[in-house]
């Protein structure tokens, strides 16, 4: 009997240490055994070929240095727009033309006209008479003020007729001058058109 019960232990403790290895080769590798990612260490080589996260500094452009053109400047018409007036003497001429002041100081001029002995006739309307601007030594300046008939009402229009008798268009008639004295000056006065109206505009 006490054979028979040791024999039995020994089975057992056989059939336990066989149990035991299968059990230990089943158990699942230990984690620790698989390197952690998070302790992985890069290649002393890899910290040169990061790429930087700031732009090449050769392709920066500058506003100072940049080639691009800028754009005009537009702009705006005034609303108002102010005349701008150039001076009395400032006369825009074309190549080859020159300008003189040839006489000054008449009272508000009208009409001209050139008379049968080449000079220079003026309606001077400010002052109710015609007057003469002879230039006989042809400097391109007049020679001074003549004149030739006075006491007219606000003659404006004048002009010379074949036989050499001046018509002067007055307010509110039109009248004839001739039969000149030596110096030049009518002696005659003759109505010819009488009566117009002296309403709206004045100048005939």
């Amino acid at each position: 009997m006490c054979g028979e019960r040791t024999t039995m232990v020994v089975v057992v403790l056989i059939a336990l240490l066989v149990s035991g290895c299968r059990l230990q080769s089943d158990l699942p590798v230990p984690a620790s055994v698989t390197p952690a990612p998070e302790t992985e260490q890069p290649p002393a080589s890899t910290p040169t070929a990061v790429p930087t996260t700031e732009p090449p500094t050769s392709t920066t452009l500058s506003p100072t240095t940049t080639s691009v053109p800028a754009e005009p400047e537009v702009t705006e018409p005034s609303p108002n727009p102010t005349r701008v007036v150039p001076p009395a003497d400032a006369v825009d001429l074309p190549a080859g033309f020159g300008i003189s002041v040839f006489e000054s100081g008449l009272r508000d001029p009208r009409m001209m006209a050139v008379g049968p002995d080449g000079q220079l006739y003026v309606a001077e309307r400010g002052a109710g008479r015609i007057v003469r601007l002879p230039d006989r030594d042809s400097d391109g300046v007049s020679d001074g003020l003549e004149v030739v008939f006075s006491g007219l009402n606000a003659p404006s229009s004048i002009a010379f007729y074949a036989d050499g008798s001046l018509y002067v268009g007055e307010t509110t008639r039109v009248v004839r001058l001739s039969e000149p004295d030596a110096d030049g000056a009518f002696t005659l006065r003759e109505v010819i058109v009488d009566g117009l109206p002296s309403g709206g505009h004045s100048t005939r």
